[in-house]
């Protein structure tokens, strides 16, 4: 039963891999800045910005100029990969922000189960 479910679970994690190289391969060959995957109330695009991001926002495309008054914040993080921005504008009184990841933070990520799972069906191979 262990087996069985650490095999779907490595399944599943190759098929998340496959698709963020997809997407990284996608970014790099067509030179898209955008194509966007709308969410609820968000978007998703991925962008070849900085060696390819996920982005996720909800407000105007990110990177792109906005007019702030002297009354509007913006607060956020920025550093190891990760973007994450929240623009109020005081004068719509509405709250904008943007979350940015690097390819690479998903891609890694899911190539770790599948990479073990490799290893280990090597290994039986060759103890036999």
């Amino acid at each position: 039963m262990k087996n069985k479910l650490f095999r779907n679970c490595a399944y599943v994690s190759t098929a998340f891999f496959v698709v963020f190289i997809g997407l990284y391969t996608y970014v790099w060959i067509f030179n898209s800045p955008f194509f966007h995957i709308p969410l609820s109330k968000a978007s998703m695009t991925v962008d070849k910005y900085e060696g390819g991001q996920v982005i996720f926002f909800n407000g105007p495309y990110p990177n792109a100029t906005t007019m702030l008054g002297p009354t509007d914040t913006i607060t956020g993080y920025e550093g190891c990969g990760i973007y994450y921005h929240v623009i109020h504008d005081s004068a719509s009184n509405v709250t904008w922000w943007t979350l940015m990841i690097s390819l690479w933070y998903p891609i890694i990520l899911f190539g770790i189960l599948p990479a073990i799972f490799v290893v280990k069906k090597l290994r039986a191979k060759t103890s036999r």
